[in-house]
């Protein structure tokens, strides 16, 4: 078992982490615990106070992606547990990992719980995956009230911890270092799906996650570029040829509107009905701020990948077992914009609608489920795995959970649940909903 740390001039952070692998239920000497110290700054302190540990150094910053990939080059376990240096382990994260891998062959990864450092909020417990390539965390920021505490498939984990088989991780390639930061882990998790590999999230292996946030002391913009040009070569790579043709035009596009909406462009500017009576004042610069920047180099560069991206694409398409139809109830809501500002949600929506792009991810649909049974705080069972059913479904789907037994006072819920007489319920079932 190869724990693997990347720290970037992050020495206290990195070694309270691992220092607090000690308290692991798991034997020491089955433990190798390997530290990546990106550009070499805080070496000399982090082989001092962390004499177990395998120190390597990097004399560049090679990003979280590099950094785990030249971690894993001097790993010796079976599983690599990937694992953020602003993190802390709960005592059994490592062996309810383990036992996932021992009960399921079929799994290649298991993505652990990770909640704030208070262990109330949570951080990490689904991954979501929109069309146009953003990964994100479903559910972040929301109190951990117990609802994410069934295990399941999911298309990635989140680096910040993650186990995976040494060699599927390896067979793979690791994380693409093209990437830098940002998606790498929603890459290696869409590829190893996509392989016919499982990712499982266990809730008992779990994780606080500090959140001393590495770009802190970096402008926004540097983020933004990064999240959308990554976004884009995920999908370019992974979407298959028939995907692709519909949603990269429409991807690119949107990635414009996002630019201009975020940073408030006034998009008609350039009418020629809109140019100044003095011809000296039509050639004064325009004005971009670094937001709005950020999306259209984010392209540009997107670009300049494009012929190392299709050659790791021809790879990806060519290993492939499952298709993209298969993965959409692991993207979630893939049609999810996931930004909520009023000119881009209109574009997103026109380009959803002219490209038909709802009939490759699945509309939303409406959804009845009928139970007898009473629905409140204390259900039995055939009510219990009605309301499930309900929740399951409410994550892409409008659902309503229907009981015609007198008792209905159910607790809160994300669908609606009502009581109904047969007669109403006759007139429900066939669409008059």
């Amino acid at each position: 078992m190869s724990v693997v740390v990347v720290n970037y001039r992050g020495a206290e952070d990195t070694i309270t982490c691992v220092r607090g692998l000690a308290e692991v239920d798991y034997p020491a000497e089955l433990l190798q615990v390997i530290v990546v110290d990106n550009e070499a700054h805080d070496t000399a302190r982090l082989k001092a106070e962390l004499p177990a540990a395998k120190i390597v150094t990097s004399a560049q910053n090679l990003g979280f992606a590099g950094g785990c990939n030249l971690g894993v080059e001097h790993a010796t376990g079976g599983v690599l547990a990937l694992l953020n240096n602003d993190a802390r382990a709960d005592r059994n994260w490592v062996k309810t990992a383990i036992r996932v891998f021992h009960a399921e062959p079929s799994v290649g990864a298991v993505a652990s719980k990770v909640l704030d450092w208070d262990g109330e909020k949570i951080d990490f417990v689904d991954g979501g995956l929109t069309w146009f390539g953003m990964g994100y965390k479903r559910h972040a920021g929301q109190d951990d009230d117990g609802a994410h505490d069934a295990p399941k498939d999911v298309l990635f984990g989140t680096g910040s911890a993650l186990f995976v088989r040494t060699e599927v991780y390896r067979e793979l390639g690791g994380f693409d270092e093209r990437f830098f930061m940002f998606y790498e882990d929603v890459d290696l998790g869409w590829r190893m799906n996509l392989r016919g590999w499982r990712v499982r999230y266990e809730p008992a292996s779990l994780t606080f996650h500090r959140h001393h946030a590495s770009m802190s002391s970096i402008d926004h913009s540097r983020e933004l570029y990064l999240l959308e040009r990554n976004a884009l070569a995920a999908l370019y790579k992974n979407f298959s040829d028939e995907t692709l043709a519909k949603v990269l035009p429409a991807a690119l596009a949107l990635c414009v509107r996002r630019a201009t909406a975020r940073g408030e462009i006034d998009p008609t500017q350039l009418e020629i009905t809109r140019r100044p009576s003095d011809p000296a004042l039509d050639r004064e610069p325009v004005g971009v701020s670094r937001q709005a920047l950020a999306g259209f180099l984010a392209i540009d560069q997107f670009v300049e990948l494009m012929p190392s991206l299709a050659e790791s694409r021809k790879a990806e398409q060519a290993a492939r077992r499952l298709s993209d139809t298969d993965l959409v109830p692991l993207m979630r809501k893939a049609l999810e914009p996931a930004y909520p500002l009023p000119r881009y949600l209109a574009a997103h929506d026109i380009l959803v609608d002219v490209l038909g792009l709802d009939d490759v991810f699945g509309k939303p649909r409406k959804i009845l489920v009928i139970t007898g049974d009473a629905i409140s705080d204390r259900m039995a069972g055939p009510a219990i795995r009605a309301w499930h059913m309900a929740d399951v479904l409410s994550g892409e789907h409008q659902v309503r959970l229907v009981t015609t037994n007198p008792l209905c006072a159910p607790p809160d819920a994300p669908f609606a649940v009502e009581r109904a007489r047969p007669k109403e319920l006759r007139r429900t079932s066939r669409g008059r909903t």
